[in-house]
């Protein structure tokens, strides 16, 4: 009973180590970054965009408390073709980021996301709107 007690104790110590190394090094850039005045830690980690069957990289910015604040779609590539781009810019208090698609979508061909930062460092999503050649298609203000 004593054995098998201690070898059940080594599994999940042994399992522990393994999800542990699995989840830190699911972000493959992670360092700080001051927006404001306040400081977030930005990582980059690769999502499947299922719905595309693409890989991208997306950039998410987490507090210092660790909550997840805002991110987009920094890049997906797919051998030497780049079918989405995306970027970042600070606009005061606003922080727009936009996501830019290069192959075929009906619906849209960029977005737009203005998310809003308040004086405590929270982000707040502001404004969320899909183009198709140059023209709004979905504009929502929160």
């Amino acid at each position: 009973m004593g054995i098998k007690l201690i070898f059940m104790k080594h599994i999940s110590i042994i399992t522990f180590v393994v999800l542990f190394l699995i989840t830190s090094t699911a972000s493959f850039s992670q360092k700080k970054i001051v927006i404001n005045k306040k400081q977030y830690i930005s990582t980059e980690k690769q999502v499947f965009l299922k719905d595309y069957n693409l890989m991208a990289t997306a950039k998410q910015f987490i507090n210092l408390k660790g909550l997840f604040q805002f991110g987009y779609i920094f890049e997906s590539k797919r051998n030497d073709s780049l079918y989405i781009s995306g970027n970042m810019k600070i606009i005061g208090n606003d922080i727009v980021c936009t996501e830019k698609y290069f192959f075929n979508r009906f619906d849209k061909d960029s977005i737009k996301t203005t998310f809003r930062q308040n004086k405590q460092g929270r982000v707040f999503l502001k404004q969320f709107q899909e183009f198709k050649n140059g023209i709004i298609v979905n504009n929502k203000t929160f």
